[in-house]
């Protein structure tokens, strides 16, 4: 009976311990996949005009978008899926070149992401071979349904930013 009691001990004890793995931690390389726009740069809201979307896809590249001014009187959205990336513990490993051919090297750290919102900061950051400092913090939230078909042509608004010619 004692060594039946011993046996025991041991299998609870085995049993408690390949329960405290890192499974716990989510997995980042699923949840990230998908649309992502950006609403808010250091808890404040983020004008539509200044937005950006990303997209994480399943084959590991990644397309972004965002507005463009070229001057004045030119504005345009640009798109571009010429970024791949990787995912290792909680950074997001981003590399690739934009629409005018400017390399990128990115290094996005989670700080949160569920299926409704990601929260990350950017520790690496590099232009052209140049590092840039970015000490903000981003959150975008997941784009749940695809309405662009649903509203096609060129749209005008009003802008309500005081001083703009929109």
């Amino acid at each position: 009976m004692k060594n039946f009691n011993r046996w025991c001990v041991f299998a609870l004890i085995a049993l408690l311990f390949s329960g405290c793995t890192k499974d716990d931690e989510p997995d980042y390389a699923d949840l990230i996949q998908g649309q992502w726009v950006n609403t808010l740069i250091n808890g404040q809201t983020v004008l539509t005009d200044a937005t950006f979307v990303m997209e994480f896809k399943s084959d590991h590249t990644e397309l972004y978008a965002t507005g463009f001014q070229w001057d004045e009187n030119n504005k345009s959205w640009e798109e571009n899926s010429r970024y791949t990336y990787s995912i290792k513990e909680n950074l997001i490993t981003i590399n690739g070149t934009d629409v005018l051919d400017d390399s990128y090297h990115m290094v996005f750290k989670i700080l949160s992401l569920s299926q409704e919102v990601l929260t990350y900061s950017i520790p690496e950051f590099t232009l052209n071979g140049e590092e840039i400092a970015d000490t903000q913090t981003y959150s975008c939230v997941r784009v749940e349904n695809e309405n662009h078909t649903e509203f096609p042509g060129v749209w005008y608004g009003h802008c309500i930013t005081e001083g703009s010619a929109d």
